[in-house]
């Protein structure tokens, strides 16, 4: 499968063989700071704006994205999930076990996809520097500065049928159609609600606030959250 400008595998080899330059270089052999590990998780509804949000963010933090597509396709692929897991030494490889089995406990099951899932979310977030977007990542990392973007139905009703070309009716249809789906699997996941306040350091509704400057706050936000 092609995401962007190569295969998943592509860019999951190219994200690796940064996290092992980084791992070697100088810096990394030096006392970790203390604080969370530098992670933002990004809850959006469709035609919000938060795909923009995110590449926003991407560009001008200079943090990895993975995208609810390319995590999902990584949870799927065994030989690319156990290179990805197999990333971490093993007293990492260990603490994402115990963090599954504290926040999760048997929901997930022994073994199948949303485990899978989840700890590739846990990898991702563990190597730092990383953008997460979508698959309720900010239930699994409450340490992350976990943003939501929201806005009324009518604007993302408008803005979907622009972007795709449809009608008004089709795009009302899409948009409830993705805010059922997505609740469902978060409720399904962690027994949780999507629109659960507690489970985000910022909602940003972008009906009053531009893609631009959403980014803008998130980044502001960041500086606060992971500063020391």
């Amino acid at each position: 499968m092609r995401i962007g400008n190569g295969s998943f595998e592509d860019i999951v080899s190219r994200r690796m063989r940064e996290w092992q330059l980084r791992q070697s270089s100088p810096a990394a052999r030096e006392p970790a700071p203390s604080g969370p590990i530098p992670v933002i998780t990004l809850s959006r509804e469709l035609g919000s704006g938060g795909n923009e949000v995110a590449q926003l963010l991407q560009e001008q933090l200079d943090w990895h994205l993975w995208d609810r597509q390319l995590v999902e396709e990584i949870a799927r692929s065994a030989q690319v999930r156990t290179s990805v897991v197999e990333s971490l030494d093993e007293r990492r490889r260990s603490e994402i076990l115990d963090i599954l089995h504290e926040l999760l406990g048997d929901r997930l099951g022994p073994v199948g996809y949303r485990r899978h899932l989840a700890q590739i979310i846990l990898t991702v977030a563990l190597h730092g520097s990383a953008i997460i977007v979508g698959r309720g990542a900010n239930w699994l990392l409450p340490n992350a500065l976990n943003v939501r973007i929201v806005a009324p139905l009518a604007q993302r009703v408008a803005r979907v049928a622009a972007r795709e070309a449809i009608s008004e009716e089709e795009a009302r249809r899409r948009c409830l159609e993705s805010d059922r789906e997505r609740a469902e699997s978060v409720r399904a996941l962690f027994g949780r609600s999507i629109d659960d306040l507690m489970g985000y350091d910022l909602v940003i509704n972008t009906s009053c606030v531009a893609p631009a400057g959403a980014a803008a706050i998130i980044i502001a936000a960041v500086k606060e959250h992971f500063r020391g």
